[in-house]
Formats: structure tokens, C-alpha cells, sequence
């Protein structure tokens, strides 16, 4: 399954950026919850819903070239963080990237990527576990808008 994933927030930024409607500007503000940088490039799947937090479904993209804010980039799911509160993030790859392009599943990821995720949300969250890309697949077409 291929799909479009829109980045909020570069791999290495601390800075949390949405988009406003109103102004069709991003507004970026302080992470609210951590001071570590994001550990992948973080942000959302366009046409998905996520009624833990009310927005579109999250995603965190692996890939070595370098993305920005508002890049809309296509990428392959491979796993799925599922957390306590609901709050899933689908873990992806960019589907062109030369060192993450041809990874297909969770345990094809190099376990230093996990760890890194793993100690990003538990410097403030409880983790929860992961799922396979099969997990990941299934909460993408259960969070389809119709």
C-alpha cells in the first residue's frame, strides 16, 4: 500500500508546526510535550481521521533525504505504534528514498529507529506497542474518511 503522508515537522526539529486554514499559512510553536527533537520526519495521512486527537491520523516518515515542513511525499507503511490513549502513529518510509526505499516491514527497520521513537515518546507519554505493517495497513483503512 502506497499512500501521500504531508510533513508537519522535520526529522531533528523541536518546533511543532500546523497548518492554519485561515491564514493557508504554518504556524509553528514549541513542541508541547518534549524539547528532544523528533527522532523521523513526523505528520499526517490527508483523508484520514483520528478521533483520539481529532485530526488526521499521525505518521512518522523514515527517510535520509532531507524534508520540510509541507512536503507531501509518498511513503510506504511498515508499522504501527499503538499507543494508550488511542493516539496511533502509522511508522512509514519514503517509497524514493535511497537508504528506506526498499523496506517493506516493521522488523526491516533498523532497531537504532525504533529505540530512537521509543525513547522520543517516553520522555513524556507511556509508548504502548507496536504492530507490524498488516496493523498498520488496517488502522489506515479504518481511519478513511468515506
Amino acid at each position: 500500500m502506497d499512500i501521500v503522508a504531508v510533513i508537519e515537522d522535520p526529522r531533528g526539529s523541536t518546533i511543532r508546526h500546523h497548518w492554519d486554514p485561515v491564514s493557508e499559512q504554518w504556524v509553528a510553536r514549541a513542541h508541547p510535550h518534549s524539547a528532544e527533537p523528533w527522532p523521523a520526519s513526523y505528520g499526517y495521512i490527508p483523508g484520514t481521521w483520528n478521533s483520539a486527537d481529532n485530526g488526521e491520523l499521525d505518521v512518522l516518515v523514515l527517510a535520509e533525504t532531507p524534508l520540510e515542513t509541507g512536503d507531501s511525499v509518498r511513503v510506504r507503511p511498515v508499522g504501527l505504534l499503538q499507543r494508550p490513549d488511542g493516539d496511533d502513529k502509522v511508522l512509514a518510509v519514503m517509497i524514493d528514498d535511497p537508504r528506506y526505499g526498499s523496506v517493506t516491514r516493521l522488523d526491516e527497520v533498523p532497531r537504532g529507529e525504533i529505540d530512537a521513537i521509543v525513547a522520543w515518546f517516553a520522555n513524556w507519554s507511556e509508548v504502548g506497542s507496536w504492530q507490524n505493517e498488516c496493523g498498520a495497513i488496517d488502522r489506515i483503512s479504518a481511519s478513511r474518511l468515506e
